[in-house]
């Protein structure tokens, strides 16, 4: 049976945001948090995770933010680990995200990028061999446009009938799927 997810919107999440910042901590705190825990999350749902193939794909939000995260925690628990960025580095969206994406290099993480939807069709193959997925695209803001790259989901690619969700806590939103894991294999 599944389990029972509580969910909040994006006004109560800038609402606690707001207030983890009252009490000092700060965007960048709640980010390595929450990678820290989906990478937990993904351990406790699939075992040793040495050698495992792990696909983290990312938008250029705080969401990616919180994916970047993860995957440095995942690379250092002995996973081959690849971060495929929806969007050019230079289009990451905040401070916080940015400084982790840049943090990727420092890392075992192979860094991919697509910027548009041929980029991505041709990195396409990428999903079949991930032994696990991580989709940190969008987060509970998304806004607008932007959606080309993004129309190449994990889904799409075949993770989405099996996917065990794993959100980052205090972002669960029934209508978005803000960090989502499975198993190809």
């Amino acid at each position: 049976m599944a389990e029972q997810v509580e969910y909040i919107t994006p006004e109560q999440m800038m609402k606690e945001e707001a207030r983890a910042a009252s009490l000092g901590i700060g965007v960048g705190k709640l980010m390595e948090n929450a990678g820290a825990e989906v990478a937990l999350e993904v351990w406790r749902r699939y075992g040793p995770l040495f050698g495992k193939r792990v696909l983290v794909v990312a938008g250029s939000g705080n969401n990616g933010g919180d994916g970047f995260v993860a995957a440095r925690h995942l690379a250092a628990r002995g996973s081959k680990v690849k971060v495929l960025l929806l969007s050019s580095p230079e289009a990451i969206r905040t401070e916080e995200a940015e400084t982790n994406w840049k943090r990727l290099s420092e890392s075992a993480v192979e860094m991919l990028v697509a910027r548009d939807g041929s980029e991505l069709s041709r990195l396409g193959s990428e999903f079949e061999r991930a032994d696990i997925g991580i989709d940190a695209k969008f987060g509970t803001r998304i806004r607008g446009g932007g959606r080309e790259a993004h129309a190449s989901s994990p889904q799409s690619q075949g993770w989405g009938e099996e996917a065990e969700r794993v959100h980052r806590p205090g972002r669960r939103r029934p209508d978005r799927n803000p960090v989502a894991c499975s198993s190809s294999r």
